[in-house]
């Protein structure tokens, strides 16, 4: 009877103390794992600074060709 009791008292009642902590505990260690999934690898560092500075000469290399064809523009008189 006492063991029926604890029993049905067992799994009607919400977590406990201590099964509460063992819970929060591994939910922190889930969200801890999870978060430096978010970062950038650093293996790829040095492709992005390529690629950074690749981009700077794009945007320099088309300024220089709009200003040729104004000059150019300029010079046939448009």
């Amino acid at each position: 009877m006492i063991q029926r009791f604890w029993l049905t008292q067992r799994l009607q009642s919400p977590l406990n103390g201590r099964q509460m902590k063992y819970f929060l505990l591994a939910t922190l260690l889930l969200l801890a794992a999870c978060d430096n999934s978010t970062l950038a690898p650093k293996i790829a560092a040095p492709q992005r600074d390529v690629l950074e500075k690749a981009k700077d000469v794009d945007l320099i290399i088309q300024k220089n060709a709009e200003e040729i064809q104004n000059k150019a523009k300029e010079a046939e008189g448009y």
